[in-house]
């Protein structure tokens, strides 16, 4: 039952952050991941980093209010995982990435992952 209800809930989410309209979310939490080659799992940092990042998700741009403004092109859908979305994505320059939306057994996040390196946010959904 938890596994249907955790499925329900993150197709919804899945449905609100590429519905018609922008949703917006509150990032609190940080973690930076790197890799040692572009087929290697990703090593993430123990540590998170307290953040207050804003997080604009729209059906084809992702935009992180960072230190720097972060834009993300959303191209198409790579692939369903069990807790998340994968899609394939291109940043504002032109550097192809992967951009995740899920759920853990914690929080909702949003991950970027690049050839060499990642960072995923932890979030707290606008309600």
């Amino acid at each position: 039952m938890k596994k249907l209800i955790i499925t329900l809930f993150f197709s919804i989410i899945s449905l609100v952050s590429f519905s018609q309209e922008a949703t917006f979310a509150k990032a609190y939490n940080l973690f930076l991941g790197f890799k040692s080659d572009n087929n290697s799992p990703i090593t993430w940092s123990s540590q998170a980093t307290d953040v207050d990042i804003l997080i604009i998700t729209k059906p084809e741009r992702v935009t992180i209010y960072s230190s720097e403004i972060q834009e993300f092109r959303i191209i198409s859908l790579a692939t369903e995982i069990e807790t998340a979305s994968k899609w394939f994505a291109v940043d504002q320059n032109g550097k192809q990435c992967f951009y995740y939306i899920g759920y853990d057994e914690a929080s909702v996040f949003h991950m970027i992952e690049y050839s060499d390196y990642a960072f995923l946010y932890r979030v707290i959904p606008d309600k």
